[in-house]
């Protein structure tokens, strides 16, 4: 397919505010094995379908130009604009085996909002078609405030100021982040992932709420439960459109962990050429308080039911 200079300037500088984001979408049937949607964005202006393609070994593809997208049980269709690192039938493109994986675009004009099923269709037969692919379209969950405190000596003065009416949780922690992968039960690779941030936890009617040192939300939260459960935590991942809740682990005034296991569509989005059905990613944040200086104190809170 050729595109003028124009429409590519167009594609190129094109805004994407509102985009929503989903990861790994759950797919009713499709007509190939190895072929993934690896997320669905959508933006004013475009729905941007990404692929992941991964076969067991020698293999051809290409991109027709009559692929196209359309509402579940629609007879509209929107055909595609632009691909993006794959060729245009009828070129063909040869990917080798599992160490010579493809990742690739397809952009196609908008969808209409409330459209929360799509089929992707390349052919009506033998083409690379996905039917009842499920995504995000609409904020089923309102994005939150960030904070009006943007740096982190912004967020010093504030717990300063408040010092006399601060939760023990209240703060600036130092939080390293890492992630275990398993086999099943067995664990295969320690800190798969690791890395360290900064995060301040500051009280909103309530809950607490979790900020970067940016004032950015990171929707997570915190709630005391009442009869020695301690604090409950929540996650939410909004290109999942899914919450992961936990209790933390309190060891002492100044230090305490989270730890879940990571949903199966982002531990597949993660992992990528790595996964399988059988691995597993358990996260664990372990926080260290910063600010205010507080003596370290052990704490036991029992988390038993």
């Amino acid at each position: 397919m050729k595109y003028n200079l124009l429409l590519l300037i167009f594609i190129l500088l094109s805004g994407f505010a509102k985009a929503q984001v989903t990861i790994f979408p759950e797919v009713d049937r499709q007509s190939e094995e190895f072929l993934y949607v690896k997320k669905v964005e959508l933006t004013d202006q475009y729905t941007i379908i990404d692929f992941y393609f991964r076969p067991p070994g020698e293999a051809w593809i290409c991109a027709e130009n009559s692929f196209h997208i359309s509402p579940y049980g629609s007879n509209d269709l929107m055909y595609m604009v632009m691909a993006k690192n794959i060729t245009t039938c009828p070129k063909m493109e040869k990917i080798g085996s599992l160490t010579n994986d493809l990742e690739f675009q397809l952009w196609f004009p908008p969808l209409r909002e409330k459209v929360y099923k799509i089929n992707i269709i390349e052919k009506a037969k033998r083409g690379l078609n996905f039917y009842g692919v499920d995504i995000i379209n609409g904020q089923e969950r309102p994005v939150p405030d960030s904070s009006s405190i943007r740096t982190y000596e912004g967020f010093e003065k504030y717990f300063n100021e408040h010092a006399d009416s601060l939760d023990p949780i209240e703060g600036i922690w130092h939080v390293v982040i890492k992630l275990d992968m398993y086999e099943d039960m067995k664990l295969i690779d320690r800190n798969y992932e690791l890395k360290e941030d900064s995060v301040a936890i500051v009280k909103d009617g309530d809950k607490f709420v979790s900020f970067d040192m940016e004032g950015n939300n990171l929707e997570a939260e915190y709630k005391w439960i009442t009869g020695g459960r301690g604090y409950y935590y929540q996650e939410y991942y909004r290109e999942l459109h899914e919450i992961v809740s936990t209790y933390i682990k309190v060891s002492s005034t100044i230090q305490y962990e989270i730890n879940y296991e990571v949903p199966e569509r982002m531990t597949r989005a993660i992992l990528m050429s790595d996964y399988f059905p059988q691995y597993r990613l358990l996260k664990n944040y372990s926080f260290r308080k910063l600010h205010p200086e507080t003596e370290e104190i052990p704490i036991e809170i029992s988390t038993d039911k």
